[in-house]
């Protein structure tokens, strides 16, 4: 598997297809908004320890609110982009922006909940003296990076079946560690060449802004937001194929 051939698919993919833009323009406004609200909670608790500002606690409210339902529609949305990058054919891997996401969020909903209680025990365990701390340092770095392929799996036809065994991830390590590897290392000098647009972008934010720091923050922040969305995006993408190709050739499939 070529690694920059996968990405550079993956871009083509993102950045092309029917409603294209109007898809990024609506993906940047929500991504924008949750970035507001996260920026707000970053200055507000920088203002409480100064004793300069008092919380109000209904703006709060309203702001965890949105942060919820937009993170609850990203993640579907993020199990409907992978079920579109299976499929070679499919113009629009972006999902259209609509109501389907919070469905296939709540369809998903019981997988998450058993893998956040297996990483909870795994963490129990860890506290167990010298041999917890050895088989908890093993996991992190074999077991944790490879959960990733139970809910790639899940995507292909929204199937849950056989992907709640704690071992599914292992499975999924054998055949495709050093695959993830070279595309971990790949994604590392995707993040180092995506800071130089960001970074210009950011300057240009923040002469702009005229020498408001709290603009120039709001606006860096929605920048830095819809960036590393669109690189989430493309791991999505890049470990869809790598599940499909490297992984399925000696894994249990999931029946449609």
């Amino acid at each position: 598997m070529n690694v920059f051939e996968v990405i550079g698919s993956g871009i083509k993919r993102i950045f092309s297809g029917k409603d294209a833009l109007f898809k990024h323009i609506s993906l940047f406004a929500l991504v924008g908004m949750m970035s507001v609200v996260q920026t707000h909670f970053e200055l507000l608790k920088d203002s409480m320890k100064d004793g300069t500002a008092v919380p109000d606690f209904q703006a709060m409210i309203v702001g965890f609110i949105v942060l919820l339902v937009i993170g609850l529609y990203f993640c579907g949305y993020s199990f409907r982009f992978m079920h579109n990058a299976y499929n070679d054919n499919c113009d629009e891997i972006l999902p259209t922006i609509d109501e389907k996401p919070f469905g296939t969020f709540f369809g998903a909903f019981p997988l998450m909940i058993v893998w956040v209680l297996w990483v909870i025990l795994t963490y129990i365990v860890g506290l167990i003296p010298i041999l917890g701390w050895i088989g908890l340092l093993v996991m992190m770095f074999i077991w944790y990076p490879f959960i990733q392929f139970v809910f790639v799996a899940y995507s292909r036809y929204f199937n849950s079946k056989g992907l709640f065994r704690y071992t599914f991830p292992i499975d999924c390590m054998k055949p495709s560690f050093w695959t993830v590897v070279r595309f971990g290392l790949a994604f590392i000098l995707l993040w180092l060449i995506a800071l130089i647009p960001c970074g210009i972008a950011m300057l240009v934010v923040v002469l702009f802004a005229n020498g408001d720091s709290t603009l120039s923050l709001y606006l860096c922040g929605i920048l830095i937001g819809y960036f590393g969305f669109l690189i989430q995006m493309l791991w999505n993408y890049c470990a869809v194929q790598v599940y499909r190709e490297v992984i399925l050739t000696e894994l249990y499939e999931p029946e449609e």
